[in-house]
Parts: structure tokens; sequence; C-alpha cells
């Protein structure tokens, strides 16, 4: 169970598929959310579900329906944060889902974790964020001079760019944890994320590089698919 202040969100659970709202809010109320509501696309909308205040709201649009259209609609005009879920098409992405939007696209059928995953990496990037700190910070054989943009990987030292500075400090914080995309993009390029923004990419790769790779080729930093990305903390560079 997550023990954490996000227990306390507000979830919409919106699907016109009564067995997967039930999978669903079953699934979330037993990982300790108690604010989930779960409702028909038709009931979201005629029941002023819509005017409420959500921190996280999970839209069923595999089923075709006009009604889950017009709710992620007038969701996408709230604060809530929006997983959009979408059927999948030969594993690609449809014209379904570049209609759907959202904040999070899921392909159904998922895996049940990476929806929690994702529920709890936004609800930490809308929870209240600490002042940044310059303060240096450590995890295995990384460490990190946010106000030199320096780092040392054992015992070899690495100059970082500002961007790559803000990526690794985040990453080291939260390190064993994924870091959604969202909130890599609003902490380090200090603007709002998009779909189409591919610049976040450009900047791990190139931090990546940087870092090395253990003795098995592989980098530190790990692509969470759909959700962002994890800095493992016993990695080891290879020597």
């Amino acid at each position: 169970m997550l023990l954490d202040n996000s227990l306390a969100a507000r979830i919409l659970l919106v699907s016109d598929d009564a067995q997967l709202r039930s999978l669903l809010g079953g699934l979330l109320v037993a990982h300790g959310y108690d604010g989930v509501f779960g409702v028909d696309s038709e009931t979201a909308l005629t029941a002023e579900r819509l005017s409420a205040t959500w921190d996280v709201a999970i839209v069923d649009v595999s089923i075709p329906s006009c009604s889950a259209m017009h709710a992620l609609r007038a969701l996408k005009a709230t604060n809530a944060a929006i997983v959009v879920i979408v059927p999948k098409k030969n594993g690609g992405a449809t014209p379904h889902e570049l209609a759907a939007g959202g904040d999070v696209v899921l392909g159904k059928p998922f895996d049940p974790r990476e929806l929690l995953l994702i529920i709890r990496g936004m609800l930490e990037d809308n929870s209240d964020a600490e002042e940044p700190s310059d303060a240096p910070v450590a995890v295995g054989p990384i460490s990190l001079s946010p106000l030199l943009n320096a780092a040392t990987v054992a015992a070899r030292e690495i100059e970082l760019t500002s961007v790559e500075t803000r990526i690794l400090h985040e990453l080291l914080l939260n390190a064993t944890h994924p870091v959604t995309r969202e909130r890599l993009t609003r902490c380090a390029l200090l603007r709002n994320w998009s779909p189409d923004d591919r610049a976040l990419d450009t900047h791990i790769n190139r931090l990546r590089r940087k870092l090395g790779v253990d003795q098995r080729g592989r980098t530190p930093i790990r692509t969470i698919t759909g959700i962002g990305y994890l800095l493992l903390a016993d990695w080891k560079p290879a020597q």
C-alpha cells in the first residue's frame, strides 16, 4: 500500500465498461485511495460530476461513445491530471489516441500496476513542491553539485548543462521511483510538457552518454514506458 499524502486524492473514473470500472475502482481502493468515484460517461455528464474538483481523472474512451469524448473535453478544462484509456492497435498509436490527448495515454489492455505508477506520479506532480536546493546530492556512484553544474561518476568528473543538472537532480532525489515526463519537463525545461515535445528525450540521451554505462552496457537512467524515467540506485559504472 502506498503510504503518502496522495491517498487523500479525489479520483474520477469514467468508463462505460462496468467490469473495468469495478476492477479499477477495487484496485485503487485496495491500494488506499478512498476518494474514488466510478461512473459511466453519461452519468458523469448528467450528474455534474465534471464540475467537482478532481486530482486525477481516468477516462476510458476504448468503447466508442460521444458521452465519453464530451466528458474528456470537459475535464480538459479543469485542473485534473488526465489518464486516457484507448484501444491498442498493433502496438502503435491510433487516430483515437491522437484525438483523445490527455496527460497520459494508456492502451487497453494494460498492466494495472502501470496505472498505479502513473497515478502516483501525477499526484506527486500536483503536490506542493519544496523549494529547490543547491546542496550536493549523491546516490550510489553518482554525486551532483548543482551550483557547479558538475557531477562525478565514481572518480570521474563530468560537466553538465544547466538543464542536465536539473534533470539529474530530480532523478537523484527520486532514485528508485519513476519520475514522470511532466514533472521533469517542468523542473528541468521550465515549461509544461506536451506529447509532441521531444526535447526532454534529447537531454536525457546526452546525460546518459555523459554518465556512461555498466559492464553490461546499461545506462543508470531507465525509460519507464508511458510514465517517464527512473534512476537506478544500485547501478555501477564499468571500470
